[in-house]
């Protein structure tokens, strides 16, 4: 889906991807579809999340229970704030400053506890609809010792870890649940129902626990029904326990008669009442006496008007009601409103009130598939109760998840397999790709430069044989040498932040790829028109991203040039200062091993975002290895003896391993069932998601032998263009195994050896042969 220029003059930022958030990304996705949305062309939408799969709590019993996979009941983030048009920043917001009105996050850094500074996030106006956590700050050791079920996210990786721990682990074991709210009393039956009923783990007990009378919020009948079906099922209740604290492996708690009692267990699950984020308060907005954001009838904080909350994390000052979803979901409509005309007139009067309801239907299930139904005094249950709920869940889901998907196909244009006789072009039409997919193909290229040299000008133009990565210059003195290089592209990710994070990355790595270390790096900056305030905020992320991968570099921004223009691109010109050998394309060996240290796929998983097809994990996994400094794989290559190495960028793998083999002339031998494929670039190309690029790539196959490789379901993603792609180098037989070991504990997981030089690539006469890769699928 194409991005139109806009001119930015306000914004609108939404912290958290709740329920009410979710409804209002909708919302907003079907007004600009409509071109009836007011502030469309003046208002940037930026949704701020700390993960990108957002749960929704109503089919998390039905989760564990064994009835939904862990992706029927999340919404994926990444393709909903696509459809609305709203940047999505991947990070926890930490702090608002309602005076300089800003939000401060925190981006943690993958696969580890820290997190990287940025810039805060400056709104116009703001909403908030966070999750929640259970209390464990009353209870000693609860903290430490219990499984928390909110937020939910959290509780599902948990309870992943457990059941992957086996049978073993879990047979004749204990379980205690401490909370008999509705949520704790759905999540005993469904967990109950998994291990013995699913799983068929033998001498599994549990035990829930509850302050007051189960189910206290709920009418009688409800009370009735469950402490029945908990007895069915061989679960103790213990009505009346205040747990008094929680040690490894045991709970302390107090008994309704005052006597004190300590008892064990395996798992502990706490799913007592919910408390805020405690920035919330800390961030100076007003709230009740617990901490949740005080809001009136219009969904406006009490105490800064420009801010909105909405869903468990706020307190309607007039109408207080229980923390349950049911209420977040119906915020999502008179939120949408408020916001908007909030941002059109500042009117107090024109918002809309919305007054929670006081009574709503409740859909309890037991486990199996059965559940209870329980509104205002009456109830009912029965497996048509669960069908009941079942449709209600799905239906809810697939507005923000299948509708999502094939909003996002319909807009991007086109349908699967219309074109082509494979069905290879849902990358393609309707749609350019950004990043170096939107390169000009090396055959246009290549032409270009070709005329160049036969025109008056070819003393100043290269030979296309002898391009390198980077151009090496001597300039004599005790530096002797500098290499140089440029790189260039439009935006593909709409956080400006990771966006010059990994086009900085990109720049320097053609420097990497000739074994030297980048010095100074000059920007060519593109940002969104708009006031100054909104440029000045866009700039400054984005380079603040760049800087982020420059310190790691120990490489420093010199300066550069910034313009405005339709959307944000970025681009660096690099020098680093040679100290030794280059490493150049033309100096593969025979018998040398070849090493790939990045997994295939980014121009495919971006290709498939576009469309609203890529996975939230599979993006984030995308992200993470084009933010991987090839820095890393530099030093292993001149450490382990390389003589020739490339970065794998716009050309695919293909195309940059023909640059290498034509100029080294060799001949060469990959094994395909070798290549690392990244997360969900498989299955989308196996669909026929391809880059824009592609087809220019794939012209590069004649240097490729037609033989049984072709067949290999991972040779198109030889011609998938890669940004900030991995290097590609070669080293003696001997140091593989050593590379590879350092390659991994760096945290480059992927590096893989995909390949030997088997020789000379010359026939008779000294001709070079046309086709010197050759494709295997070794077992």
């Amino acid at each position: 889906m194409e991005r139109m220029a806009q001119y930015h003059e306000k914004d609108l930022v939404l912290v958290g991807g709740g329920h009410a958030h979710v409804g209002v990304l909708k919302m907003l996705a079907m007004r600009k579809k409509q071109n009836a949305w007011r502030p469309n062309r003046q208002t940037r939408v930026t949704l701020i999340a700390k993960e990108t799969l957002t749960p929704y709590s109503g089919m998390l019993p039905g989760y564990v229970a064994g009835h939904y996979a862990s992706e029927d009941c999340h919404i994926d983030l990444v393709p909903l704030a696509r459809l609305a048009g709203a940047t999505l920043i991947h990070a926890a917001a930490t702090r608002v400053d309602p005076e300089a009105k800003t939000v401060h996050i925190a981006r943690q850094v993958r696969g580890s506890e820290s997190v990287e500074w940025s810039p805060p996030i400056a709104y116009d106006v703001l909403s908030i609809n966070v999750g929640i956590t259970p209390d464990t700050a009353a209870v000693p050791g609860a903290a430490e010792h219990t499984t928390t079920v909110k937020p939910i996210d959290r509780f599902v990786s948990r309870f992943e870890q457990v059941l992957r721990g086996g049978e073993a682990k879990l047979r004749d074991s204990s379980i205690a649940i401490v909370g008999g709210g509705a949520g704790g009393t759905e999540l005993c039956l469904a967990l109950h129902y998994r291990l013995l009923s699913v799983e068929k783990i033998e001498n599994v007990r549990f035990v829930l626990y509850t302050r007051g009378q189960v189910l206290s919020g709920q009418n009688a009948y409800g009370r009735r029904a469950v402490r029945e079906t908990l007895r069915s099922r061989g679960i103790r209740l213990v009505e009346g326990a205040r747990v008094l604290g929680v040690s490894r492996g045991s709970v302390r708690f107090e008994n309704a008669d005052g006597c004190v009692r300590e008892e064990p267990f395996d798992h502990c699950l706490w799913c007592t009442n919910a408390s805020p984020a405690p920035w919330l308060a800390e961030s100076g907005l007003a709230t009740d006496a617990k901490g949740f954001v005080l809001v009136d009838e219009t969904l406006r904080s009490v105490s800064h008007p420009d801010v909105f909350a909405a869903g468990d994390c706020a307190t309607v000052r007039d109408h207080p009601r229980p923390k349950a979803g049911v209420f977040a979901v119906r915020q999502g409509a008179p939120l949408m409103e408020n916001l908007t005309s909030w941002l059109s007139s500042r009117d107090p009067g024109a918002l809309r009130r919305h007054v929670p309801q006081s009574t709503y239907l409740s859909l309890l299930s037991t486990g199996d598939r059965y559940a209870i139904g329980l509104r205002g005094s009456w109830g009912f249950q029965g497996a048509w109760v669960w069908r009941l709920k079942d449709w209600i869940d799905t239906t809810w889901m697939a507005k923000y998840t299948s509708e999502v998907r094939d909003m996002l196909a319909s807009m991007a244009g086109g349908e699967a397999g219309k074109g082509r006789a494979d069905g290879r072009d849902l990358g393609r039409h309707g749609m350019f790709c950004a990043g170096c997919g939107s390169k000009v193909g090396p055959d246009i290229l290549s032409s270009v430069l070709q005329l160049l040299r036969d025109s008056p000008y070819g003393h100043v133009a290269p030979p296309p044989e002898e391009a390198d990565d980077a151009a090496v210059l001597e300039v004599g003195g005790a530096c002797k040498a500098i290499a140089q290089s440029v790189d260039f592209f439009r935006s593909f990710v709409e956080d400006p932040f990771v966006f010059g994070a990994i086009a900085a990355n990109h720049a320097l790595s053609d420097i990497y790829a000739m074994g030297v270390s980048p010095r100074a790096a000059l920007a060519v900056a593109v940002v969104p028109r708009g006031n100054a305030d909104k440029v000045r905020d866009c700039l400054l992320h984005m380079l603040s991203g760049a800087c982020s991968t420059l310190a790691e570099a120990d490489c420093e921004l010199s300066g550069g040039h910034s313009a405005q223009g339709d959307e944000m691109a970025l681009g660096f010109a690099v020098t680093g200062m040679v100290g030794g050998a280059v490493l150049k394309k033309a100096n593969l060996m025979v018998g040398q091993k070849l090493i790939l240290t990045k997994a295939l796929g980014t121009g495919v998983l971006l290709a498939a975002e576009m469309r609203g097809m890529c996975r939230g994990e599979w993006m984030d996994g995308a992200i993470d290895s084009m933010r991987k400094l090839n820095r890393v794989g530099m030093e292993a290559a001149l450490k382990h003896s390389a003589t020739a190495c490339t970065d794998v960028t716009g050309f695919g793998l293909a195309g940059h391993l023909r640059e290498m083999v034509v100029a080294s002339k060799v001949l060469v031998e990959i094994d395909l069932t070798s290549i690392p494929v990244l997360d969900g670039a498989m299955e989308m190309s196996n669909m026929g998601v391809e880059s824009s690029l592609f087809e220019d790539n794939l012209k590069l196959s004649d240097a490729i032998q037609k033989d049984e490789g072709t067949s290999n379901k991972v040779f198109p993603l030889l011609f998938d263009p890669q940004t900030s792609g991995g290097l590609l180098f070669g080293v003696p037989s001997n140091k593989v195994e050593s590379c590879l070991a350092d390659l991994h504990s760096k945290g480059f997981g992927d590096a893989t050896c995909i390949g030997t030089v088997t020789g000379k690539n010359f026939e008779k006469g000294g001709k070079q042969q046309k086709r010197p890769v050759r494709l295997v699928n070794k077992p």
